[in-house]
C-alpha cells in the first residue's frame, strides 16, 4: 500500500447505500483503498479543530512553553532537576489539562473524525471509480 492518496474527486464522488451483506467488504475495501485520504481527512479536521479553539490552544502551548523554558534554565546553569521539581512541573500540566479540558475535547474530537471516516467508507462505492479509471487508461 502506498501512502500516495487517490484523487479527491474519486474520494467525494459515487455514494451509494450498500446492501447488508456488502457493508463490511465495502468498508474494508474503501479503508484501504482511500488511507491516506482519510489520514489528511483526520489531520487536517484534528488541526483546524485545535487551532480554532483557543483553550485547547492554550492548554497545549502552556506545557510546551513551561518545559522549554525549564529545560532551558536547565541547559545554561546546570540546574539539576530533583524529583519535586519534575513533580511540580508535571503538576502545573496536569492542572492545565484538566483546566483546558484538552483530554474530553480529544477524545470527542477523534471519535467524531472516526464516526465520519466509518460513514464514508460504508456508503462510497468503487464500483465507478474502477471503471473510470479503466476509462482514462
Amino acid at each position: 500500500m502506498t501512502f500516495k492518496p487517490e484523487p479527491w474527486r474519486y474520494f467525494v464522488q459515487h455514494f451509494e447505500f450498500p446492501s447488508i451483506s456488502e457493508i463490511s467488504k465495502r468498508f474494508k475495501k474503501n479503508i484501504n483503498y482511500f488511507f491516506p485520504n482519510y489520514f489528511w481527512v483526520f489531520i487536517t479536521i484534528f488541526i483546524f479543530v485545535f487551532i480554532s479553539n483557543y483553550r485547547i490552544l492554550i492548554g497545549l502551548i502552556i506545557p510546551f512553553g513551561l518545559y522549554y523554558y525549564f529545560f532551558k534554565i536547565n541547559k545554561e546553569k546546570n540546574i539539576i532537576f530533583d524529583a519535586k521539581k519534575v513533580l511540580i512541573l508535571n503538576g502545573l500540566n496536569l492542572f492545565n489539562i484538566l483546566l483546558t479540558s484538552i483530554f474530553p475535547n480529544s477524545l470527542w474530537i477523534i471519535l467524531f473524525i472516526s464516526f465520519l471516516i466509518i460513514i464514508h467508507a460504508i456508503f462510497h462505492s468503487n464500483s465507478k471509480i474502477e471503471i473510470e479509471k479503466k476509462k482514462n487508461k
